[in-house]
C-alpha cells in the first residue's frame, strides 16, 4: 500500500463517515424517534446532578445505567461551543477509523466498490451488533435504539468501503505501482507485454 493512499484515503474515509454521520443524525428522524426526552427537562437534569454529582456513567441495580455530562451552568450541550467542541473530537474519531479501514483494506486483493462496501459493513454489522444489542440485553437499551444504530454503523461502512475502494483503482490507474507497470500505448492505453499491466 502506497503512503498517498494512506493519507488520501484515511481523509476520504473520514469525509464520507463524517458526511454520512451528518445525515444520519440531522437529517434522517430515525435516532430521535426511538429516544423520549423528559417532560421537565431542567428540572430532570438538576435531580439528576444531585444524585449524581460528577459527571460519568451510573448505573443501579434496579435497571437505571444514565450517562450525566451535565455542565455547571446547566446549558443546553445540543448547541454553541458544546456541539462545535463535540464535532471536532467526532472528526478526529472518524479520521482514527478510517485509517483503520484503510489498514485493513490493504491487507486484502482489491475488489469492486460495491463488493469492498459489502465487506466493510459485514465487519461493522458484526461489531455493531454485538455492542448495541448486548447494551439492549443487560442495560436495556430499547431493541428500536439498538436497531436503529447497528444500521447506521452498517450504512456508514458500506459507503466508507465502497468509498476506498473507488479511490483505490483510480489511484492505480492514475499512478501505477513499482510491482505493477504499466506501459502506455500511443493512445494512452496500457499495452500488454512481460510484466505489464493490462
Amino acid at each position: 500500500m502506497s503512503t498517498r493512499f494512506l493519507v488520501v484515503g484515511t481523509l476520504v474515509g473520514a469525509i464520507v463517515l463524517f458526511a454520512w454521520q451528518t445525515v444520519s443524525n440531522a437529517a434522517l428522524p430515525w435516532h430521535m424517534a426511538t429516544m423520549t426526552e423528559f417532560a421537565n427537562d431542567s428540572a430532570t437534569a438538576r435531580t439528576i446532578r444531585a444524585a449524581a454529582p460528577q459527571n460519568g456513567v451510573y448505573f443501579s441495580k434496579y435497571g437505571i445505567l444514565a450517562a450525566v455530562r451535565i455542565t455547571p451552568t446547566f446549558t443546553d450541550i445540543t448547541s454553541g461551543s458544546a456541539i462545535g467542541s463535540m464535532l471536532g473530537k467526532q472528526l478526529g474519531l472518524d479520521l482514527a477509523a478510517a485509517l483503520l479501514v484503510v489498514l485493513l483494506l490493504g491487507r486484502f486483493p482489491a475488489e469492486g466498490a460495491v463488493r469492498t462496501g459489502v465487506t466493510s459493513a459485514l465487519a461493522a454489522l458484526a461489531v455493531g451488533a454485538v455492542i448495541e444489542l448486548s447494551n439492549a440485553i443487560w442495560y436495556g437499551f430499547s431493541a428500536s435504539y439498538s436497531l436503529v444504530n447497528v444500521v447506521d454503523q452498517t450504512i456508514a461502512f458500506f459507503l466508507v468501503g465502497a468509498a476506498l475502494a473507488a479511490l483505490r483503482a483510480r489511484m492505480e490507474r492514475v499512478a501505477p505501482t513499482e510491482e505493477r507497470p504499466a506501459v502506455q500505448a500511443r493512445g494512452g492505453l496500457p499495452t500488454s507485454g512481460s510484466g505489464a499491466r493490462v
